[in-house]
């Protein structure tokens, strides 16, 4: 088996498995260090570690060695870990001791063991406490060399191969030299050109991380200076940076919060760093990253057992970037994902009008019709614990908790309990302890004078003093006399709108499916330059998720459901078509009844030319959420759906930059045309050729 893995390893000519599976990996190691996730990124700072080529060539060995014994052993941890610890390792060792045959030998039965302990550390770790591994395999790899070579003579610490160790004195400042040497410390160049070149390479691939590691540094400096161990800043400094990295931009969602939690674990890392230093300089054991380590797992898993997460949300499954992370939970956040009330659907089959009784400051739903019965259907999946069909109710506006007549109480899968009181006697059609599915009919309202009511409540237990749970409809159309029709993914009830649940029109859906294997071919153009034939072509990931493909390994993740239509989660080198896709649909009611709904697509889909993107860079590290109003209309002269879209985005108080898209949807073949005005160009897209929902395109 390994002879076999070996030949293929060593026989392989391939240039692209080469990039992609090699060079791609290698490069990404030196980037997670600073957990940046760019191989180029990578690769800026593989090179900057070469200013030491003694620490520089013994860290690329044991880089090299961890990837071999990965693939002769089959083993590859969560994000290449067991990469970036080898080089740690390496990078760590050679800067303390000679380069020497016991040396290299010592780096090759380590790298073994961290290629071996990172995987099941990582299921230990993630078991015992729900956090991420991070760069343990490193602290516990290394202590075991400098023991063993604990009698041989330490080397004097390796100089630069260039003359010039500190900045040109037109940039250097009285902090600069202490600051830049110190982020130059975790790839062992601590000396302030270098670190100044790796904080150019970190600004680069994220300015939020740049923050972190400004604002990490001052809080850890400030905190060993006031306890008067000054001398501890350049060595062990870059544990209060990976402190604030680690908590506040990579296993926290962006945002005040998480800030104010990533200043804490820099001040408590760099208490670390001086209890540690008690402990371990007796023993003439270095610190290494061993503060940085306990001040996240300590925030890290105190915060992942709260009861109430949406607060400072945590991203430990798959960490990413902070711009990735944020625009994430900002789409997320505006489509509903994170609410904390109960939502409900497939529940109106007609327009009710939604009513606030103030004197026991609970809504209801009012329907004047003349039907003898009118149905009452079940709001969501529970189980029916408690009903009563044999009330004598006098039709009178008594209070919920005084009675609630004939009633229905369910239990969904997250304990809470979801009351329909005042149903006409006899009209009851579940039995207690029966399973009921969201839209089936289950009862019948009584009618309250000339008008229908309904009465739902939600809450923690069974009896009428429980405590109330907020809830929402999901997935239904709502208006106000004389007002467009507009779809809700989530709504909560105001007084005054009507609302009905939403119906899926199929000939839409099947116009909208994008089924795996689709391919799509449209001719674009932007005013007078030369047209260009682009392609699209749907697929699915090995983790089952949809995506929406297109040149240049750029892609665009979407979701299908029974109502909606949503693109999400762009991801590599910018194209035009796919971001004119996303822009003009982003979410899509599949359904006729809609004519307004709302969204927020990233304002990184636009166009925008490099000054534009520059500015936004820094201003607006995070990102911006565009504003977007979609309406949809049906052409009956060239029988198809016309969806526009306007789009206004918020660059800084008194600056909105907008945008407007248009998308034409043929029943039979699908969207035929895209169009984008933006800054005074217009981006037009036409298909011209195409499958959908197996019908032949032109």
């Amino acid at each position: 088996m390994l002879s076999t893995r070996l030949s293929t390893l060593l026989n392989s000519d391939s240039v692209y498995l080469f990039k992609t599976q090699v060079a791609h990996r290698l490069f990404r190691a030196y980037a997670t260090v600073f957990f940046c996730y760019s191989p180029w990124v990578g690769a800026w700072f593989a090179l900057i570690s070469w200013a030491s080529p003694r620490t520089a060539f013994s860290g690329l060995f044991s880089l090299l060695c961890t990837w071999v014994f990965g693939r002769l052993l089959s083993i590859n941890p969560p994000g290449d870990l067991h990469l970036v610890n080898g080089l740690l390792c390496g990078l760590f060792l050679s800067a303390y001791y000679p380069l020497s045959i016991q040396l290299f030998l010592g780096l090759i039965i380590i790298t073994l063991f961290i290629t071996t302990c990172t995987n099941w550390l990582c299921n230990f770790m993630w078991n015992l406490g729900k956090v991420p591994l991070m760069t343990l395999p490193f602290v516990l790899g290394t202590w075991p060399l400098i023991i063993i070579f604990h009698e041989q003579q330490l080397v004097s610490f390796p100089s630069l191969m260039f003359a010039q160790e500190n900045l040109p004195s037109l940039v250097s400042f009285p902090w600069s030299d202490v600051f830049f040497s110190t982020v130059g410390g975790l790839l062992l160049v601590p000396y302030p050109l270098p670190g100044a070149l790796i904080f150019l390479g970190l600004f680069v691939a994220s300015r939020y991380l740049t923050f972190l590691v400004i604002s990490g540094y001052v809080i850890g400096a400030l905190t060993l200076h006031l306890f008067g161990y000054d001398m501890l800043i350049t060595q062990t400094g870059y544990n209060f940076m990976l402190a604030a990295i680690a908590i506040g931009g990579i296993f926290m969602v962006p945002g005040k919060f998480s800030y104010f939690v990533a200043l804490c674990g820099s001040a408590l890392a760099a208490l670390s760093v001086v209890v540690l230093y008690k402990l371990l300089f007796p023993v003439q054991l270095p610190l290494l990253v061993l503060p940085f380590l306990l001040s996240t797992y300590f925030w890290l898993g105190g915060l992942n057992y709260r009861s109430q997460k949406k607060k400072g949300p945590l991203n430990l499954d798959m960490p990413v970037s902070p711009e990735i992370s944020w625009e994430r939970y900002r789409l997320e956040s505006v489509r509903g994902i994170h609410l904390d009330s109960v939502f409900i659907t497939q529940f109106f089959s007609k327009d009710w009008r939604v009513v606030f009784d103030s004197k026991v400051k609970h809504y209801y739903f009012s329907c004047i019709d003349d039907a003898d019965e009118y149905p009452v259907y079940a709001p969501l999946n529970a189980n029916v614990v408690e009903m009563r069909d044999s009330a004598n109710l006098q039709h009178q506006k008594a209070a919920v908790d005084e009675s609630w007549g004939n009633f229905i109480l369910l239990r969904n899968y997250a304990g809470q309990y979801i009351l329909l009181p005042y149903l006409k006697k006899g009209s009851l059609k579940a039995n207690t302890g029966d399973w009921i599915t969201a839209g089936q009919a289950i009862a019948a309202c009584d009618k309250f004078d000339k008008e229908y009511r309904f009465y739902i409540q939600v809450q923690k237990g069974v009896r009428p003093s429980s405590e109330i749970v907020p809830y929402h409809f999901s997935n239904v159309i709502t208006h106000k006399p004389n007002q467009p029709k507009q779809f809700n993914l989530f709504y909560y009830p105001e007084d005054g709108d009507y609302i009905i649940s939403a119906q899926r029109n199929n000939e839409l859906a099947e116009a909208l499916d994008l089924q795996s294997g689709l391919t799509l071919h449209y001719r674009v153009k932007c005013d007078n330059e030369p047209e260009c034939i682009m392609m699209l072509q749907t697929g699915i990931t090995p983790q089952g998720q949809t995506r929406l493909y297109a040149r240049r390994d750029r892609s665009l993740g979407y979701e299908q459901t029974p109502l909606t239509l949503a693109f999400y989660d762009s991801q590599g080198e910018k194209d035009i078509l796919l971001d004119l896709w996303a822009l003009a649909l982003g979410l899509t009611p599949l359904t006729i009844q809609a004519e307004v709904w709302s969204d927020s697509p990233s304002l990184d889909l636009w166009p925008l030319d490099f000054g534009k993107r520059l500015m936004l860079r820094l201003i607006r590290p995070l990102g911006v959420g565009c504003k977007s109003i979609y309406t949809r209309s049906w052409n009956q002269e060239s029988k198809v759906w016309i969806q526009k879209a306007t789009h206004n985005a918020d660059i800084l108080p008194g600056i909105q930059w907008n945008a407007s898209t248009t998308a034409v949807i043929d029943p039979e073949r699908g969207i035929i045309k895209l169009s984008l005005e933006v800054f005074g160009k217009i981006w037009e897209a036409e298909l011209v050729q195409g499958q959908h929902s197996g019908k032949a395109g032109a």
